[in-house]
Order: C-alpha cells, then sequence, then structure tokens
C-alpha cells in the first residue's frame, strides 16, 4: 500500500512538472476542463493502483497465511518426526535391553540345565561305576570263596589217608584255612558268619571212641565231621551272601 501511494505521488509530480513547464501549460490555461482532468487524472490513477495493489496485498496476505500455516504444519511435522525418532530410540533401546535380559535369563536357564544334566551324568557313572565294582568284587569273592571250598574239600578227602604223624600237620593246614574263611568274610563285611561258622561244629554228635582208647580213626573221624559241618555251613554262607 505505501509503495502504491509514492508510485502515485511520484507520477503526479512529474505529470505536473512536465505541464507546468512546458508550451502545454498556456493551452491547458485556456481549456478550464483540462484542469479537471489533470487533477483528476492522480486521483482516479491513484485509486485503481491502490485498488490493484489491495488485491496483490490481500493475495500475497492469503499466501503469507498459506505458508505460516504450511509452516506451522511443517513444525508440526518436525516436531512428530523427533517423537517418532525419539519413540524409535526408546523402542531400539529397550528391545536391546529386553534381548539382553532375555539373553541373561536364557543363559541362566541353559546353564541350571547344564547343571543339573551334568550332576545327572555323574549320578549315572557314580551308579554305573559303583555297580560294576560291586559286580567284579562279587566275582572276586566268588573266585575266592569257591576256592576255599575246594582248598576244605581237598582237606576233607585227605583225612582218609592220613597217618598219625600227619595229624600235626594237617590240624595247622585247618587252621590257616579257618582263618583265611574268617578273613574273607570279614572284608565282605559279614563277620559274623564266622560265628556261625564256627558253632557248626558244635552241632555234630559226639563221636564215641572204643572202649577207652582214642586211636587214629577215632581222629579221623571226629575231624572229618568237623570239616564236613563247616564245610556246608560255609556253603550256605556263600549261597546266601553270594547269590
Amino acid at each position: 500500500m505505501k509503495r502504491a501511494i509514492t508510485i502515485s505521488a511520484v507520477a503526479d509530480l512529474v505529470i505536473v512538472s512536465v505541464l507546468l513547464h512546458t508550451s502545454i501549460k498556456d493551452w491547458l490555461w485556456t481549456h478550464p476542463w483540462t484542469h479537471s482532468f489533470l487533477v483528476g487524472v492522480p486521483t482516479v490513477a491513484l485509486a485503481v493502483i491502490a485498488f490493484v495493489e489491495l488485491r496483490h496485498s490481500e493475495k500475497a496476505n492469503e499466501l503469507r497465511e498459506e505458508a505460516n500455516r504450511l509452516r506451522g504444519e511443517a513444525i508440526n511435522h518436525h516436531q512428530e518426526a523427533n517423537e517418532l525418532r525419539e519413540q524409535r530410540i526408546t523402542l531400539s533401546r529397550d528391545n536391546s535391553r529386553l534381548t539382553m535380559e532375555l539373553d541373561a535369563e536364557r543363559n541362566k536357564h541353559l546353564q541350571q540345565i547344564a547343571v543339573k544334566l551334568d550332576d545327572q551324568l555323574r549320578t549315572k557313572v557314580t551308579a554305573l561305576e559303583t555297580s560294576e565294582n560291586e559286580r567284579k568284587k562279587k566275582v572276586a569273592d566268588q573266585k575266592r570263596f569257591g576256592l576255599l571250598m575246594e582248598e576244605g574239600r581237598n582237606l576233607y578227602g585227605e583225612i582218609a589217608r592220613l597217618k598219625g604223624e600227619d595229624l600235626e600237620a594237617w590240624d595247622a593246614r585247618l587252621t590257616g584255612w579257618q582263618t583265611s574263611v574268617r578273613m574273607a568274610l570279614d572284608e565282605i563285611n559279614f563277620p559274623a558268619d564266622y560265628h556261625e561258622f564256627t558253632r557248626a561244629t558244635d552241632e555234630i554228635e559226639p563221636v564215641l571212641p572204643v572202649g577207652d582208647v582214642k586211636d587214629l580213626r577215632w581222629k579221623q573221624e571226629v575231624r572229618r565231621r568237623k570239616l564236613q559241618k563247616q564245610q556246608q555251613k560255609l556253603e550256605e554262607i556263600v549261597q546266601r551272601r553270594l547269590p
């Protein structure tokens, strides 16, 4: 608007200067209607220019308002974009945190499962080793008692062939055999069975000598019966403890 007024004023001054400083002024003074025309032209021109400028100013204001509105929307969009960016960063941070927590929890459970499986495996291995050791020990004990019973049978078979001077040596071998039986029973943790083994000789019927003479045959019979009872008792113990 200020620009239109300035342009109109300058144009009016130019026209007036031209008209007043040329030979046209004499003609204008002799024709009065031209005065009105000259005076009205700037006013009309000013009104036209002002109207045009006003339209332009309204259009500029509309465009300025539209630009301001679009600028405001752009600012809002920018703010929304910043908020979305912050939300994305927050979600990414939360996702990373949850992933780390999930990995930690999974590793913890995996470690617990591994420890549990390791304990179960160790228990099974220990049980298998114990079972195998027990089996080997049982086989060794069966073999050992088998040899003891074989030795007892050999002693029993030698009784009938003994002579008077052989009884003492045979008794020493019998004592050694009985000691071996006691030690074997102690090693399989059944020492009470040895008392059962030794008491077996109490169950035999006494062998009465002929008259008052205790001859060799009587001594052999006494030893034979005692050894037979102990041998039977040992077999019973082995069958009961080492089936």
